[in-house]
């Protein structure tokens, strides 16, 4: 566990609400035209890989994860929280 995983698990317990970022997923995606849209590509991907990564490390330790725009947010976590207490784990 990183001090970063350590750190969210103790502040949010074992439910934990993200903010999507569409905008970073938008700058890993293009192709870059100068050496620095180069830069703030691969800084995106890099980005994105350890999110992946931090929310990959969360569901493995049994974290339920709510992953959602800023505008759904809200909708997404009583979403996930309606899906949970029907499965009985609440």
């Amino acid at each position: 566990m990183t001090n970063l995983d350590a750190e969210i698990e103790r502040e949010q317990g074992p439910a934990q609400r993200l903010t999507r970022q569409p905008e970073l997923a938008e700058t890993a995606g293009l192709a870059p035209r100068s050496k620095r849209d180069m830069f703030r590509m691969l800084a995106a991907q890099e980005m994105l890989a350890r999110r992946e990564a931090l929310l990959r490390g969360l569901r493995q330790r049994g974290a339920l994860i709510v992953e959602a725009t800023p505008e759904s947010l809200a909708s997404g976590v009583v979403d996930r929280y309606l899906e949970v207490k029907e499965r009985g784990l609440i």
